[in-house]
């Protein structure tokens, strides 16, 4: 057991929760929700009763924790940085090990499920086969399913925030077999006109949420 007093562990606690947030935020993805319940048990057991040892992270004899839920990560990650595992700037990627990441607004599981469920690699507009390009990225969605992924492409430049992606030949399958898994919105249907504009014919919303849960 490690000398740290009561206060210095509500502090520590209130900075991981903060290091949560700051990981959500810039990940786009993930509930804030259990990580922020469960940071001052977290942050007790690594900072005050675990007995580890960062240099040596595999020592037999060190205290292990271990997380029924996925989605509580967050907080986990934080505290493992803090205390010395791997660095805090870890927590700032999205990269898994060469993979570059990029988070979309539109979900596989929620919005086009064919490509999970065939499974299937829709077409996406400028877009190459993974290497085929300079930079290949793996496309996925915001829910916190690990295999909301839409799969991997590669592009002539990086992706930025704000870039729009088209997909092609999905529109059937998202506006028959969408969900709302999460609260995650449904998405609006528009109409590209021959003049090259185009329009929104159906917008979806909270009530459409409430109704399929049968809430009036």
């Amino acid at each position: 057991m490690k000398d740290i007093s009561m206060q210095e562990l509500k502090n520590t606690a209130t900075q991981m929760r903060m290091k949560v947030i700051d990981m959500i935020y810039k990940a786009q993805s993930g509930h804030p929700g259990g990580s922020l319940s469960a940071a001052d048990f977290v942050t007790a057991c690594y900072f005050k009763y675990m007995n580890l040892d960062p240099k040596n992270p595999r020592w037999e004899d060190r205290d292990r924790m271990v997380l029924s839920k996925g989605h509580v990560c967050p907080i986990q990650y934080a505290c493992l940085a803090t205390v010395g595992f791997f660095p805090e700037s870890v927590l700032d990627t999205l990269r898994n090990g060469d993979t570059s990441l990029a988070i979309l607004d539109m979900s596989a599981a929620c919005h086009t499920p064919d490509v999970i469920e065939m499974p299937y690699r829709p077409p996406l507009l400028d877009a190459g086969e993974a290497g085929e390009k300079a930079h290949t990225v793996r496309l996925g969605g915001p829910t916190c399913l690990a295999g909301d992924i839409i799969g991997d492409y590669s592009f002539d430049a990086p992706l930025a925030e704000g870039d729009k992606l088209i997909f092609g030949d999905m529109a059937i399958y998202t506006t028959c077999k969408n969900n709302t898994f999460n609260g995650m919105p449904l998405p609006p249907i528009w109409l590209l006109g021959a003049d090259g504009n185009c329009r929104e014919l159906v917008h979806f919303g909270y009530q459409d949420f409430k109704m399929r849960l049968g809430a009036q």
